[in-house]
This record gives structure tokens, sequence and C-alpha cells, in this order.
């Protein structure tokens, strides 16, 4: 995330040179107007909070095109473009977690909430 900006990011590094550049899913997850605040990740898929206390959860796209024909189910019901939560409006919030497989955010009441697969 680019610090000034709040936009989302690739990049690569061919010859040792970084050549940045917006995220290819930037329009796609409802970004474009956005500034990023919080961001966590893991090795496969991160979750971000915008200034305007939306919320984006997404996988890399080495799963999400692991299929000829799309993205895998349980990738697609796993992730979520620009949100505007209801619970949110008014308590934003402070922290941010997330694996593989689930999200959880703690607001500024102390409030928790989950999205993904139920831990066992």
């Amino acid at each position: 995330v680019g610090a000034a900006t709040g936009r989302l990011y690739t990049w690569s590094c061919k010859d040792g040179v970084i050549n940045p550049q917006p995220h290819p899913l930037e329009e796609e997850l409802g970004l474009v107007n956005e500034k990023i605040v919080k961001i966590s990740s893991c090795a496969v898929r991160a979750s971000l909070v915008t200034e305007s206390g939306g919320v984006v959860t997404f996988y890399d796209s080495l799963l999400r095109g692991c299929l000829e024909n799309g993205v895998p189910p349980l990738v697609s019901s796993l992730s979520h473009p620009l949100t505007q939560f209801s619970e949110l409006s008014n308590d934003p919030v402070h922290y941010l977690y997330v694996s593989e497989f689930i999200t959880y955010i703690i607001t500024k009441a102390g409030r928790v909430y989950w999205w993904g697969l139920c831990p066992q």
C-alpha cells in the first residue's frame, strides 16, 4: 500500500529494479477511489479497511486463477469486494487480522466480528 496515496500496489523485481504498479484487482475490488488505512495478509489472502470504513477480502492470483474455468468456489465464497458493513458505520475497525480461511476485526468499542470458515 502506498503510504501517501493509500492505493494497493503490486510490483515485480527485474534485474534488481522494483517497479510498483497499481494492483490489477483495484477496480474489481472497488478500490479505485478509496484510501486503504489498514491491511492484514497471510501467504495467500488479504483483508483491507478503507478510510470510508469499507472492507475488502481477496486471495492471491495464484489461487484465483488455479482453475481453467475460473475462481475456485471456496476462494470465491471467502472473498468480497469493497463492502460497507452497517455494524461498522458508527464503530470503526481498530484491529484487523487475517489467515488463509478467516478474517476477524475488533472495533474501537471492543466488538469482535469475523467471516470465513469457522475454526474447529
